[in-house]
């Protein structure tokens, strides 16, 4: 393949893919989606549920490469609080045997140190012969 192929392709690629601002053409959409589905009883939707939607009013292309830009730009949005992180779900994963226990510093702080209170007499019934 020649350097001239490998541009020409570049270009299509370029061309398929116009360059989006996603900030003014697609979160705008989505801040409207989530609010319509919300006044009509769906409180969440799915990243990919949301893609399609945006597909079917031609807002995005329905491409790999849009999909992952909406993953990467709703990432953002949420990060800085434009959308309510609660809205969009995942549920293609599930966690299991997740410990999901919070404990303070302070907390994780005392429970070390009464391990370590208690660590001379553990080693000394559990490690050490009975004989010693």
């Amino acid at each position: 393949m020649s350097t001239t192929d490998i541009l020409e392709a570049s270009k299509k690629k370029e061309d398929k893919l116009r360059r989006l601002d996603w900030d003014k053409e697609v979160i705008p959409c989505v801040k409207e989606i989530i609010e319509t589905r919300k006044q009509n009883g769906i409180s969440q939707l799915t990243l990919r549920g949301l893609f399609y939607i945006l597909v079917s009013i031609n807002i995005l292309e329905n491409l790999y490469e849009r999909y992952k830009g909406l993953s990467r730009k709703l990432v953002e949005v949420r990060e800085r609080e434009e959308i309510d992180p609660d809205r969009i779900v995942d549920e293609s994963r599930s966690i299991i045997d997740i410990n999901d226990v919070f404990y303070s510093p302070e907390q994780i702080i005392n429970n070390e140190l009464e391990f370590l209170s208690c660590l001379s007499e553990q080693y000394r019934s559990q490690y050490l012969p009975k004989w010693y």
